[in-house]
């Protein structure tokens, strides 16, 4: 279809461009475009195809960004769609913005949105069905405190499917100390997610970091204090719905050394465990919740999101442990201290490294070397049918040469 353009001057100094793509029924688009001296443009379009639907749309344009739009279609069933926009600044510098729909179905849109020169804003979004009921609801907003200069952000969203509430305040002295909430609820307003978190700086310098949520009743605080010094101590616990409760700190002297410490509470039993070394290698001082047939990995995973490798079990780990029944450990840990296993009657079977690979993949390296080292009376007081389970030939000749100072010279030693 052919298009016409007609470009005009007025005698205010306005110009005046017509395109026309418009056929003889008038079907087509045909927009008027007005740009005044000042930079103000004027501009409406209308369209109208062959089935006989017809959209009408108008545009003031400022120089400074601000704008006026709005846009008519009259569909052929009858039905119409509306939806207009505006930006306005007034003489404070304060921008106004303003988006309203209204679909053929006769459901709505309505979006505002105020910012200052600071930047600060507040915006909402409300969107409604033909009845005019509320479908959903968005806000948002950014506020300085003009004396403090704290920052406080918040935001609020609600459909169908539930809604959730934020609010974060940062200070505004260059410290990164803040404050923060969230919560979630499902379509009957039941609370299914909460969380709180805080950074906090001291006289001292001492900074405290504080996270606590709440997921379908599981309830997990962890604090964490840094110090100027690089020494930091983090504190997990987390709360089961019935009470079971687990607790771990990981402290860090901000030299390479660990110390991690925990305990475990379930059906009314409490079990601690400790160990203790540098982010290099932990040694298990103790785990008083072991019993039955026993694993411990060569790597652990500490509350503060780090994994550890695991090299040693402590001197006394396990001592008089009547509780267990066998024993794997993995391929990391080389060292069993004294009196580690000493007094556990009931110990049937100790398996070196076999708990994470197997003996096939091991025996491809370090075939002919053991770094397995059993000190002093570990297994003093153990059953003389205790089997021990290596990985390779080299480590059976070496733990055999050992039984004797371990404290159990009939105990085997199988591959």
């Amino acid at each position: 279809m052919p298009f016409r353009a007609t470009v005009r001057a007025n005698f205010d100094g306005s110009t005046t461009t017509i395109v026309d793509g418009t056929n003889k029924n008038g079907e087509g688009t045909k927009t008027i475009t007005v740009k005044e001296l000042d930079g103000t443009i004027k501009e409406h379009t209308a369209t109208k195809d062959k089935d006989g639907n017809v959209a009408e749309s108008a545009r003031l344009e400022k120089t400074n960004g601000d704008y006026t739009t709005s846009s008519l279609v009259k569909n052929a069933d009858g039905t119409t769609e509306e939806a207009s926009a505006s930006r306005n600044t007034d003489k404070n510098m304060v921008v106004t913005e303003k988006e309203d729909t209204r679909a053929a179905d006769g459901s709505t849109t309505d979006y505002d949105k105020v910012t200052q020169p600071n930047e600060d804003y507040k915006e909402t979004f409300v969107a409604r069905d033909k009845d005019g009921n509320i479908t959903e609801e968005r806000s948002a907003s950014h506020v300085t405190d003009a004396a403090t200069g704290d920052v406080t952000e918040k935001s609020y969203t609600k459909d169908a499917t539930g809604s959730t509430e934020s609010e974060m305040t940062t200070k505004g002295d260059g410290s990164g100390d803040f404050f923060s909430s969230k919560e979630v609820r499902d379509p009957d307003g039941k609370i299914i997610f909460s969380e709180t978190s805080s950074r906090e700086t001291d006289a001292e310098g001492n900074v405290t970091l504080k996270t606590e949520t709440c997921e379908n009743g599981v309830e997990t605080v962890t604090t964490e204090v840094q110090k100027p010094d690089n020494s930091n101590t983090l504190t997990q616990t987390i709360t089961q719905p019935n009470g079971d409760k687990s607790e771990e700190t990981v402290e860090k002297d901000g030299k390479g050394a660990v110390n991690i410490t925990g305990s475990e509470t379930e059906g009314g039993e409490t079990s601690k465990y400790v160990l203790t070394g540098t982010e290099n290698g932990l040694t298990v001082q103790k785990d008083t919740g072991a019993a039955g047939d026993y694993v411990l990995n060569d790597q652990f995973e500490g509350a503060d999101g780090k994994t550890y490798p695991v090299t040693a079990i402590g001197d006394k780990a396990f001592e008089r442990n009547t509780e267990l029944i066998s024993v794997a450990f993995g391929e990391g840990i080389k060292t069993i201290g004294k009196n580690a296993f000493a007094g556990c009657a009931n110990l049937k079977e100790i398996r070196i490294g076999t708990s994470v690979e197997t003996k096939a993949a091991a025996s491809q390296k370090n075939k002919n070397k053991s770094k397995i080292e059993l000190r002093k009376n570990c297994l003093k007081g153990t059953s003389k049918k205790l089997k021990i389970y290596v990985r390779t030939k080299a480590d059976k000749k070496a733990v055999k040469k050992q039984l004797k100072k371990a404290g159990n010279r009939y105990a085997k030693v199988k591959i």
